[in-house]
């Protein structure tokens, strides 16, 4: 693992990793810890992170699109907001928390919510193309 002295970046606290999950499911958990693994010189994890993200997106959506609508929908939403936050905690928690000790700063929660919304968007729109796409 690399180590990282320079502190004069930003990093997304695994707080705001859930909070963009809330919004912009998975695929907003993947963009923010590759975010944070490119900041600290891990570009292989980051290009995981990423496709952790659109991976586990298509597995939501692919079963989302397949489970009757209802109460399962909030247990799925409930699901990838746990999984998303324990995953930024268990990998990344331990490094922000060594970048705030020595003085590294953190995004503004608001960054991650802009983070959620785009997320957000972009599913909506491939949803709404393979709606139209696809026959009845």
């Amino acid at each position: 693992m690399t180590v990282v002295t320079d502190r004069s970046f930003r990093l997304y606290a695994p707080l705001h990793v859930t909070l963009a999950t809330a919004i912009g499911g998975p695929l907003a958990t993947g963009i923010l810890l590759a975010a944070n693994y490119r900041r600290i010189g891990r570009h292989s994890a980051a290009r995981l992170a990423a496709l952790g993200g659109v991976v586990a997106t298509l597995l939501v959506l692919g079963t989302a699109w397949v489970l009757p609508s209802g109460f399962l929908d909030l247990l799925l939403a409930a699901a990838y907001l746990g999984i998303g936050h324990e995953v930024a905690r268990q990998l990344q928690g331990g490094v922000v928390a060594d970048h705030r000790s020595a003085g590294g700063s953190l995004h503004s929660p608001w960054r991650a919510v802009g983070v959620g919304l785009a997320c957000v968007a972009v599913v909506l729109g491939l949803v709404a193309m393979l709606i139209l796409l696809l026959p009845e």
